[in-house]
């Protein structure tokens, strides 16, 4: 093993001297020579470098890749068949192996260069541009006809409906859309709201032979400070406007609790429970109802609805309501309910049988909030 990691080890110099001349030889080509001609040894050192005397004769100036060889048959196309090495020096000579993506950057560097520049310049595109409104080429606006204000958004490729706010709060698309801020390159820069009531929602669930598609948003600036888990509080929760509710088990390590009801004239329409094991921007859905009498309240009521907000996160409770066009309530500390402004409000409801073709898309609960 240690002979075959180390180069052997030689006692004499003569030793040495026939393993450099086997060394010399075994670079350099061999000359063949005449019979009874006279062998002149070099006077030179045989270390140091000599012109290459191999006798072969230089290539001719109009020499051409793919040339027929000397021995070759030739195919129907005049090419003979050359060797692999060949064809490849060919291939990318002609640029036959480029990719899409390398023939582009190709012609863009070839534009440079006649221009008299030393690389490319690179613009920045439409579809990184922070301030730019307009929707991509695969996603639809589904209510765009006149009269219409729906934010509802189908993607024509899966035929899929998605959320129109994709994760972000309202407040939070307005603001880093005008400020120029690119949330996808400079994400340390994005502004979120610090104050304020702020929620999303959309949610699409397949019911028994229709499809319900609820979407919305609410923007508060002002605020109030959160109730606490005491009695007091719990005497406000107790109100059959919280109904139905039920305490959580909560403490400092727990992670944060949302009950989100929605109602149309009184009657509980939508009943959600989330609950932030992994974060409280991917909460895990606890409870998901829809009412069966969803068809005949949309049929007798207006629609105009009422939405009941309770988060617990440790000890701390926040618990507001409000109704589409109506002020905002909140719960502070000691139990006082205060009447806030008027929020910011856009909430639709779309329902249509699972036949129709208008039933597009599947999607789980997406939830955002910024209390």
């Amino acid at each position: 093993m240690i002979q075959s990691k180390f180069p052997p080890a030689y006692a004499r110099e003569e030793d040495v001297q026939s393993v450099r001349s086997e060394a010399a030889g075994s670079v350099s080509s061999w000359t063949p020579v005449p019979e009874g001609a006279a062998v002149q040894e070099p006077a030179q050192d045989p270390w140091a470098e000599t012109p290459d005397s191999d006798g072969l004769q230089p290539p001719p100036a109009d020499l051409r890749l793919g040339s027929i060889p000397e021995h070759g048959a030739a195919d129907q196309h005049g090419r003979g068949h050359s060797a692999p090495v060949t064809q490849a020096a060919r291939n990318w000579v002609d640029h036959a192996n480029e990719t899409p993506a390398q023939r582009r950057l190709r012609k863009e560097q070839e534009k440079a260069a006649r221009k008299g520049y030393r690389k490319v310049q690179w613009r920045q595109l439409g579809a990184h541009n922070a301030v730019n409104v307009s929707l991509p080429k695969h996603i639809q606006q589904v209510g765009s006809g006149d009269g219409e204000r729906s934010v509802l958004v189908l993607d024509s490729r899966d035929q899929r409906m998605q959320s129109p706010y994709q994760g972000w709060l309202l407040d939070e698309i307005i603001t880093n859309a005008y400020a120029g801020i690119n949330v996808l390159s400079d994400r340390q820069l994005v502004r979120s709201p610090a104050s304020g009531y702020h929620l999303n929602i959309f949610m699409l669930k397949t019911l028994v032979g229709q499809k319900l598609v609820l979407c919305g948003s609410m923007t508060s600036y002002g605020g109030v400070p959160c109730g606490a888990w005491d009695a007091l509080t719990g005497s406000v929760l107790s109100h059959p406007a919280f109904q139905p509710f039920r305490w959580p088990l909560m403490s400092e390590e727990s992670p944060t609790w949302v009950d989100v009801k929605v109602k149309l004239g009184g009657h509980l329409l939508v009943h959600l429970e989330l609950r932030g094991y992994r974060s409280d921007q991917d909460m895990s859905v606890q409870l998901h109802h829809v009412t069966e009498a969803l068809q005949w309240l949309l049929q007798e009521e207006i629609f105009v609805p009422t939405f009941v907000v309770t988060i617990f996160q440790g000890y701390r409770v926040l618990a507001c309501s409000w109704e589409v066009g109506g002020r905002l309530y909140a719960v502070s500390r000691g139990g006082v309910v205060v009447a806030l402004d008027y929020p910011l409000c856009h909430f639709e409801l779309r329902l249509v049988t699972t036949s129709c073709k208008d039933a597009l898309g599947w999607m789980p609960i997406g939830w955002n909030s910024g209390f």
